[in-house]
Protein backbone atom coordinates (compact mmCIF):
# COMPACT_ATOMS: atom_id res chain seq x y z
CA UNK A 1 0.00 0.00 0.00
CA UNK A 2 1.30 3.44 -0.89
CA UNK A 3 0.13 6.60 0.83
CA UNK A 4 1.00 10.13 -0.14
CA UNK A 5 2.21 12.67 2.42
CA UNK A 6 -0.14 15.28 1.07
CA UNK A 7 -2.13 16.49 -1.89
CA UNK A 8 -3.09 19.42 -4.05
CA UNK A 9 -6.06 21.45 -2.84
CA UNK A 10 -8.65 23.18 -5.02
CA UNK A 11 -6.34 26.21 -5.34
CA UNK A 12 -3.47 24.11 -6.64
CA UNK A 13 -1.46 24.39 -3.44
CA UNK A 14 0.28 21.46 -1.77
CA UNK A 15 -1.21 20.53 1.58
CA UNK A 16 0.73 18.19 3.82
CA UNK A 17 -1.21 15.53 5.67
CA UNK A 18 -0.13 13.23 8.46
CA UNK A 19 -1.38 9.84 9.46
CA UNK A 20 -0.64 7.11 11.96
CA UNK A 21 1.29 4.43 10.15
CA UNK A 22 0.41 1.69 12.64
CA UNK A 23 -3.32 2.41 12.36
CA UNK A 24 -3.21 2.41 8.55
CA UNK A 25 -1.24 -0.85 8.52
CA UNK A 26 -3.72 -2.58 10.81
CA UNK A 27 -6.71 -1.31 8.82
CA UNK A 28 -5.08 -2.28 5.53
CA UNK A 29 -4.45 -5.82 6.73
CA UNK A 30 -8.06 -6.06 7.95
CA UNK A 31 -9.38 -4.87 4.58
CA UNK A 32 -7.28 -7.43 2.69
CA UNK A 33 -8.46 -10.16 5.05
CA UNK A 34 -12.08 -9.19 4.53
CA UNK A 35 -11.61 -9.15 0.75
CA UNK A 36 -10.09 -12.63 0.77
CA UNK A 37 -12.82 -13.99 3.01
CA UNK A 38 -15.53 -12.51 0.78
CA UNK A 39 -13.99 -14.01 -2.37
CA UNK A 40 -13.11 -17.43 -0.97
CA UNK A 41 -15.30 -18.24 2.03
CA UNK A 42 -13.76 -20.97 4.15
CA UNK A 43 -10.56 -21.05 2.08
CA UNK A 44 -8.62 -18.63 4.28
CA UNK A 45 -7.90 -20.49 7.48
CA UNK A 46 -4.90 -21.51 9.51
CA UNK A 47 -3.93 -25.16 9.42
CA UNK A 48 -4.82 -27.03 12.62
CA UNK A 49 -1.19 -26.94 13.79
CA UNK A 50 -1.38 -23.11 13.92
CA UNK A 51 -4.92 -22.77 15.29
CA UNK A 52 -3.57 -21.55 18.65
CA UNK A 53 -2.47 -18.28 16.98
CA UNK A 54 -5.23 -15.73 17.52
CA UNK A 55 -3.37 -12.40 17.61
CA UNK A 56 -0.64 -10.75 15.54
CA UNK A 57 1.75 -10.73 18.51
CA UNK A 58 1.57 -14.54 18.74
CA UNK A 59 3.22 -14.90 15.33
Amino acid sequence: MFVTCGGIDELGEWKKISFRKDVMRTRGMWNIRQLLLSRWPGAVALPPSLAHITTESQW
